[in-house]
């Protein structure tokens, strides 16, 4: 059986397909089909992964007739499937990581242009501490729109890497627009043709329409960095696990989160709702909660018809018992009979804390997204300080996104190595938990 019988098979599926299956839907025997998948796999054209980690179905499971692997045909390409050397690239990267930048470095004759999106300031100290770790001149690119700049990309020798200063800072560089017209932009135009491969290493802006992220790739092959895939895989780890998972769910992205509940509703999950999400479901409930509720309408927190519905008998979607509020800056703890108040709500009250904490330390899975409460005030920090240390307690598989509760890690001194995943970037994962997919990723499927 050929290679492209196997290909189309798995295409046409779409899904993970366990290697019987395969041969059984091709009408082929197993053993005609083994030396195909082998080489579709090496030629980077089909994932492979074993099939307890990724089908959930047990009767699938049980045929022993295939050896242990599922097979899906690859959606995008990682800098894994090309040979570099002697290529020119360009790589555009948020600097989360410099694991891309030491293994294209590494590859002979490559000339290596580094595209900044990020957050760090000073991109000439960058450049110097960058070239102090990988023991090789990095050339920092001023003004990156100027002839100047295209006359060195045009005497860009081999072995030169040069990283320009950040491009978020540019007049256009965070306009939104589809691929083709951000592939027409300045910056693309200006580039691209001193290029032969691109590769994206910018998670964080993963889903975003820039020029940056999708006008290259709509006219260079493009193949995905280290810190991009592992982002990938650790949330498609997420995806697939087969444990009961807890979700604490905060802040005032009500859409997004609302949409991974009812992605995730399963009676085996569990949701604990903190922040203006909670303040959202307890009003859906039916509480008033005073002024906390005109301020939802302020804010623009938005519910849907389905989270009203679910609201109404769920028993696995749990709201706080007790809140804090402010009063003059004093905490004072009310359960909810005692609403509607004029106070602001500050954080979860004690009972709800202690509650939702045993539940988080008890759990196999926990996903955490936004924070309880104001814990830098000096009276609301005990939600969001006692939640977290059940996250370093718990022997749970622990998955963590957010800035906010990043910089909340680190201000409880909060141990994250045995996390599962921590991630300051929760909009490009909230979009690929609910979507399965990503702008850029999009533009990758339709190279493939």
């Amino acid at each position: 059986m050929g290679q492209q019988d196997v290909k189309k098979v798995l295409e046409k599926e779409g899904n993970w397909l366990i290697s019987n299956e395969i041969a059984k839907k091709a009408g082929y025997s197993l053993k005609s089909i083994q030396s195909s998948l082998r080489r579709l796999v090496k030629w980077g054209h089909v994932e492979k992964q074993p099939a307890s980690k990724v089908i959930e179905d047990e009767k699938r499971l049980k045929d022993r007739s295939f050896a242990g692997y599922a097979y899906k045909i690859k959606e995008y390409k990682t800098i894994s499937d090309l040979n570099f050397s002697n290529k020119n690239v360009l790589l555009l990267t948020d600097l989360e990581s410099i694991k891309t930048i030491k293994e294209l470095y590494l590859q002979p004759k490559i000339k290596l242009f580094i595209l900044p999106h990020t957050n760090k300031k000073d991109m000439v100290q960058y450049s110097e501490l960058l070239s102090s770790k990988l023991n090789k001149k990095v050339t920092f690119i001023d003004n990156i729109l100027s002839k100047e700049t295209e006359e060195k990309l045009k005497d860009m020798k081999a072995g030169q890497i040069f990283l320009s200063d950040n491009i978020s800072s540019l007049k256009d560089g965070l306009n939104e627009s589809n691929p083709k017209k951000q592939s027409k932009s300045k910056l693309v135009q200006l580039l691209s043709p001193h290029f032969d491969t691109f590769v994206n290493d910018a998670f964080s802006i993963s889903n975003k329409l820039y020029a940056s992220t999708v006008g290259f790739s709509y006219l260079l092959p493009t193949y995905l960095g280290r810190e991009f895939e592992d982002n990938l895989n650790k949330l498609e780890q997420f995806k697939n696990s087969k444990s009961r998972i807890t979700f604490v769910l905060g802040g005032d992205k009500s859409e997004s989160l609302i949409k991974l509940i009812e992605n995730n509703n399963k009676k085996t999950n569990l949701f604990l709702l903190t922040g203006l999400i909670s303040h959202l479901a307890l009003k859906e409930k039916g509480f008033n909660l005073g002024n906390p509720s005109k301020l939802l309408d302020k804010q623009k927190v938005k519910s849907n018809k389905f989270f009203k519905n679910v609201l109404k008998d769920s028993e696995n979607i749990l709201t706080p018992l007790d809140l804090a509020l402010s009063t003059f800056g004093s905490r004072d703890e009310i359960r909810l009979k005692d609403f509607p108040v004029y106070q602001a709500i500050h954080d979860l009250g004690e009972k709800t804390i202690n509650g939702y904490a045993n539940l988080i330390k008890n759990s196999k899975v926990v996903f955490f997204k936004g924070l309880p409460g104001n814990y830098r005030e000096e009276n609301f920090h005990n939600g969001t300080e006692t939640l977290l240390k059940s996250l370093q307690e718990t022997k749970a598989e622990v998955y963590v996104i957010g800035k906010e509760t990043s910089e909340a890690l680190e201000h409880f001194k909060i141990d994250t190595k045995n996390f599962k995943y921590a991630s300051e970037h929760s909009e490009p994962s909230l979009v690929f938990l609910n979507t399965g997919t990503l702008p850029v990723l999009d533009m990758l499927k339709e190279k493939i």
